[in-house]
């Protein structure tokens, strides 16, 4: 009887150890699935901030052909009716 109780007992002793073996696993499958969502997060806010440099510069290149157009149309205005 005292053989068997100490057979149960090392099973029971490594099944907890497994147990805390998987505890770990799981925690290191966490530790990376945070740490992938902290490089998702990482990326979104660098193409957020590259998005709106490009914005910005997009405008500000809309801007300058709006000036340009608009000079070039001060210098060359347009005739209406028959030119004289």
């Amino acid at each position: 009887m005292n053989r068997l109780k100490d057979n149960i007992k090392k099973i029971l002793d490594r099944v907890e150890e497994l147990e805390n073996r998987l505890d770990k696993i799981d925690t290191g499958n966490q530790i990376s699935a945070v740490r992938d969502e902290a490089l998702i997060a990482k990326f979104e806010a660098a193409t957020k901030a590259a998005s709106a440099e490009t914005h910005a510069r997009l405008i500000e290149r809309i801007v300058r052909l709006e000036m340009t157009i608009e000079a070039d149309a001060g210098a060359h205005p347009k005739r209406i009716g028959p030119s004289e």
